[in-house]
């Protein structure tokens, strides 16, 4: 990474609402970033720790964060890749778009209610 990269994710660091890395042994290998207090704008997890619970556990900060300081956020959204689905369900989120086309790459705006909710008591759970 040069440093005109790294000096270019310091400001939207500082400002952000909330921003976690996860680190193992001294390197990181998970991120979140919520530039706002409803939106997710990263949440990566390196692929040689996938299924290891990182990127939940990334989110559980995140989501209690929000619940004990910013109370008044009701719902958090983010731009999931197909790829991605699956883990974003079973940290909360819904899909609340079909796949569309963003910047070259196919997503589904997906959404978590807060207080968080297990996929069983969500908004659409019978």
């Amino acid at each position: 990474m040069s440093e005109t990269t790294a000096e270019k994710l310091v400001a939207p660091i500082a400002e952000a609402t909330f921003a976690a890395a996860y680190e193992e042994y001294g390197h990181i290998v998970g991120v979140i970033l919520l530039p706002r207090p409803n939106l997710v704008q990263l949440c990566f997890v390196a692929t040689t720790h996938l299924r290891r619970g990182i990127g939940a556990s990334l989110w559980e900060a995140a989501r209690t964060y929000l619940e004990t300081h910013i109370p008044e956020v009701k719902t958090v959204e983010l731009n999931a890749s197909p790829h991605a689905i699956a883990a974003y369900k079973a940290m909360g989120f819904f899909p609340i778009s079909k796949p569309y086309r963003r910047r070259g790459a196919v997503a589904t705006r997906m959404a978590c209610w807060l207080p968080a909710r297990t996929m069983e008591s969500g908004p659409n759970a019978a």
